[in-house]
């Protein structure tokens, strides 16, 4: 069930989806102060509107599948090598727009996509805690490249976590959510969807991604181990013997037929597991976009790797033929540092409905 919650009144109007007026609360606890001064530049932004009251127009929802013409390349993708967007979508789900807003002043810039779980926030026992770095490290991102938050929370708390950033001046790029689709329901779809991989096609897109500009974007995953237990050759998997091997990584990027290509990944544990700092991450970002190949980048707390391994337990998992080459990836590694302080940013102890059944026909509603 949707969660029912009260929003601080911010410039940017998200609380306008429950079509009730929201309570001026304040400031909450925790908010910290995190050396920046607040930006007093007024911009307008509209983004969501009441939704009406009938949801008749879906044909919205087909462009998520359309069969993208890849932009810049001449070379046509082998079927057997790789999977297409369908293929992997009724048990991966899909990447479904919440919110794009990109900024006139970084539309050329750099694009780093952060997956909210594990990376800056977690959600346990009914409770979200965020690293107490969260809101400077998205800061000195938002000011430098386009950020983009992808999360597979429910609806009303990733817009929460949306509206308390966007109180601290963080207006970022673009937001999506992971969802299912067809007839699936949200709890067989948790049951059965994959952790280690996702389908990041809707954004390469949104925002015209393609093999000839890939180096532009890095996508932040959760490692969930220890920097020190990933081992050479495979480094992200672990074989036990078992009928599936062990997976290090959460939403790491894949390649698929209509986009053949994955962008570097920055792996950073998991801060239940081991939260470290993401203070080294921008300055890591900053090398890495400047170099003219990994080959020259160096960082003391950032390790480099390559690894094939996901892009061939992908297609065993979906009873392809082993190929000849499978893809390399690049990761980059957060190894070291110090730790970081997490804190409560609320509890969820009461519900509302969103008067609408799910988030497809939400999004649908919405007059961008």
């Amino acid at each position: 069930m949707d969660e029912k919650f009260s929003l601080r009144s911010t410039p940017f109007p998200l609380q306008t989806i429950f079509g009730d007026k929201v309570r001026n609360i304040g400031k909450g606890k925790g908010e910290g102060n995190c050396g920046f001064a607040k930006s007093e530049r007024k911009v307008l932004r509209t983004v969501f509107k009441d939704p009406p009251n009938n949801i008749n127009d879906k044909s919205k929802f087909a462009k998520t599948f359309m069969v993208y013409k890849q932009l810049g390349s001449t070379e046509i993708p082998k079927s057997d090598q790789y999977l297409s967007q369908e293929a992997v979508a009724d048990s991966q789900g899909i990447l479904h727009t919440v919110l794009h807003q990109p900024r006139a002043s970084t539309m050329e810039k750099e694009i780093v996509i952060v997956n909210i779980e594990g990376i800056l926030g977690n959600f346990h026992r009914r409770e979200v805690s965020i690293r107490s770095e969260t809101v400077q490290f998205l800061k000195e991102l938002n000011c430098r490249y386009q950020v983009i938050l992808v999360s597979g929370w429910k609806l009303a708390r990733f817009l929460k976590l949306i509206s308390y950033l966007s109180s601290k001046g963080i207006y970022i790029s673009a937001a999506y959510k992971q969802v299912s689709h067809g007839s699936n329901t949200t709890e067989e779809f948790d049951l059965k969807r994959h952790d280690w991989y996702l389908d990041y096609s809707r954004i390469y897109k949104d925002f015209k991604i393609n093999s000839a500009n890939v180096k532009r974007v890095v996508v932040l995953a959760a490692l969930m181990t220890h920097p020190d237990e990933i081992n050479h050759p495979h480094f992200v998997v672990e074989y036990t013997g078992s009928l599936r091997p062990t997976f290090f990584v959460r939403k790491a990027p894949i390649p698929l037929l209509q986009f053949p290509f994955a962008p570097t990944t920055l792996l950073i544990p998991h801060m239940a597991n081991l939260p470290l700092h993401l203070g080294p991450v921008p300055e890591a970002l900053r090398q890495y976009f400047s170099s003219k190949s990994l080959s020259t980048f160096f960082n003391s707390q950032i390790s480099y790797f390559t690894s094939n391994v996901l892009h061939k337990e992908l297609l065993y998992l979906y009873h392809k033929q082993k190929p000849m080459n499978a893809n390399f990836q690049s990761f980059l590694l957060l190894k070291s540092g110090f730790f970081s302080e997490i804190f409560l940013l609320h509890k969820e102890n009461y519900i509302q409905r969103l008067n609408c059944e799910n988030l497809l026909e939400f999004t649908l509603s919405m007059n961008y």
